[in-house]
């Protein structure tokens, strides 16, 4: 069998319909591509940050805003895929993403080894690596995008993907782990563990030049690495953007003999304090920065809403020192989220967040992106307060299901304003007067209609946390407030 990454047709773009290309031609017109069409959105993230580890690799040193004025790729991304071409090959003495029976058996604890016959254990089913299924054998998914009789088909295009989709999205359930000469804590793949926000532009190559990290220091992504030495500094964090997008979180060996991969993993630890150029920030208590991560209660948590931590993101630098005027332009929050079982820690949701429009808003009205961003934080925060106050004085306590699920649908009617108003940017006033109307149409339907003779006869009671008319007249008084410098 052979296929070659560099010269065999793979990545799926979309450019008058969706095709697939090899490495080589996608260079060739990445600039013809408008985006990557690949079997997931987030499985698009992951091969995003592989082909930005090859620019980052190749254009060391250079600026993003000489290396748009090229309009597309020149020939030195081809000379660099020829040059690393085997290391490229899916089949080859160093198999694109995987390594070798020999030094699987090196690293692998004895009981995984590869064994000449009898049952294989530490196997990953092509189901659990293709992360539409994500499914163990132990633990079948529900409601499976395929059915049970091909949900371990895949074709080598696809397997290229999801490998290298796997590399950054493991999960935790694989039970052999890598022997290292110290105590191995098997680790998620690494974009699994931040909450990641990034560009998009007009078309891939300008996608790629617009997440284009600006460093001098040379770039080395882990097929330039002998495997031994990348094995023994695996728990430093890489000095590289193109190492960092690279990192292997499994050693993997497929087997091949029956013209079905049969692939083995085993668990590698992954590096601490890791800076990511894509990461979202957070701050404890102290006022300190950490990596984020998501969950599934905050699959409506929106990043229209925090516009101030976006723009300090690496990307936005970039953007400010080129001159991509009148382009149109996309803010991407992508990831996949797990069940929040520790043992497990599958992929069992997604998000997607796309805030398009015209660069020149950026560029001439970055202010008024960032006070909107913070209105309608701030509004939204008022009415999960009108909420819990409405709740405690009617009932004595909290039903935080309920809670959540009415923020959760206020925030989504928030972000719709936001999402059309980057779209089509009116005034200010305009704006406040749409965010203004939501809030109290919201309070009028949830919380005012909905009062009862028996909320008005424990307005009396004094120790009632806030009457509901008080705490109507708080929300209606902090909304006006909050709109009033728009």
């Amino acid at each position: 069998m052979e296929f070659n990454l560099v010269t065999d047709n793979w990545i799926r773009v979309y450019s008058n319909g969706t095709k697939e290309v090899s490495l080589s031609e996608f260079f060739k017109h990445a600039h013809e591509y408008e985006v990557l069409v690949g079997d997931s959105r987030q499985q698009d993230l992951s091969t995003l940050r592989f082909l930005l580890a090859i620019v980052q690799r190749v254009y060391a040193g250079e600026s993003a805003k000489n290396l748009l004025k090229l309009g597309k790729f020149d020939d030195r991304v081809q000379d660099y895929l020829n040059e690393y071409k085997n290391q490229f090959d899916m089949f080859g003495e160093t198999p694109f993403y995987q390594v070798t029976k020999e030094t699987y058996n090196k690293y692998a604890d004895d009981k995984f080894k590869i064994k000449k016959e009898g049952k294989q254990t530490g196997t990953v089913d092509v189901k659990q690596l293709n992360r539409n299924i994500s499914e163990s054998n132990n633990s079948p998914a529900l409601f499976s995008s395929a059915t049970e009789s091909h949900k371990n088909d895949i074709t080598m295009p696809e397997l290229v993907r999801w490998l290298i989709a796997y590399q950054n999205c493991t999960a935790v359930t694989d039970k052999s782990k890598a022997v290292l000469g110290y105590q191995v804590k098997v680790s998620t793949g690494w974009l699994y563990k931040i909450d990641p926000v990034y560009l998009s532009g007009s078309n891939l190559f300008e996608t790629l030049i617009l997440n284009f990290t600006e460093e001098s220091i040379p770039q080395k992504p882990t097929w330039e690495w002998d495997i031994n030495d990348y094995v023994a500094q695996i728990d430093k964090a890489p000095d590289n953007v193109a190492q960092l997008y690279t990192l292997l979180s499994r050693l993997i060996y497929i087997d091949w003999s029956n013209d079905k991969p049969t692939i083995l993993a085993t668990g590698l630890p992954m590096p601490e304090n890791i800076s990511d150029p894509m990461a979202m920030q957070n701050k404890d208590k102290k006022g300190n920065e950490y990596t984020r991560t998501r969950n599934l209660n905050q699959l409506h948590d929106y990043v229209a809403f925090e516009l101030d931590k976006v723009f300090e993101l690496p990307i936005f630098n970039t953007l400010k020192n080129i001159d991509y005027k009148d382009r149109i332009i996309s803010i991407i929050n992508n990831n996949y989220i797990n069940n929040g079982n520790a043992p497990s820690q599958l992929p069992v949701a997604s998000i997607f967040e796309e805030l398009k429009f015209n660069s020149n808003l950026f560029y001439e009205r970055k202010n008024e992106m960032l006070a909107v961003s913070a209105i309608t934080a701030e509004v939204i925060n008022a009415y999960r307060t009108l909420l819990y106050n409405a709740q405690k004085t009617s009932y004595h306590s909290l039903n935080k299901k309920k809670l959540d699920r009415m923020s959760d649908e206020f925030k989504d009617k928030v972000f719709e304003i936001v999402d059309n108003w980057l779209w089509n940017p009116t005034n200010m006033y305009r704006f406040a007067d749409e965010i203004e109307l939501l809030a109290l149409n919201e309070m009028s339907d949830e919380v005012e209609e909905k009062i009862t003779s028996d909320d008005l006869k424990r307005m009396e009671i004094e120790d009632e946390p806030m009457p509901i008319l008080k705490a109507t007249e708080v929300y209606g008084y902090t909304i006006r407030k909050t709109l009033i410098f728009c």
